[in-house]
């Protein structure tokens, strides 16, 4: 494990969508359903996977996060933690990066 002290001024990130289900099927129309539901995965997976900055843990081609890179102990901007299901978990080595 790195040195603890490089984790002072962490920054952590949640991107929450609970209760989202009467946006998502807050409609009759199966088109307006899957538009909501494509919203919600793009502001929590793939806006998010393009805002994470040039340093990071997340492999942009395999859609996965690289296991072992975090952020204590590499030179990483941000630790992308979890993303799925209408949720992200980031850590960001900064508040400006945040």
């Amino acid at each position: 494990m790195g040195d603890t002290s490089t984790m002072k001024g962490v920054v952590l990130t949640v991107v929450d969508t609970t209760g989202i289900q009467s946006y998502i099927f807050g409609s009759n129309r199966l088109r307006e359903n899957a538009g909501a539901s494509y919203l919600v995965e793009q502001a929590t997976g793939d806006w998010v996977y393009q805002s994470l900055g040039d340093k990071h843990n997340f492999d942009l081609e395999k859609l996965r996060i690289t296991r072992g890179l975090t952020i204590e102990d590499h030179d990483l901007t941000a630790e992308l933690i979890y993303a799925g299901g209408g949720n992200t978990t980031i850590l960001f080595r900064s508040l400006d990066a945040a």
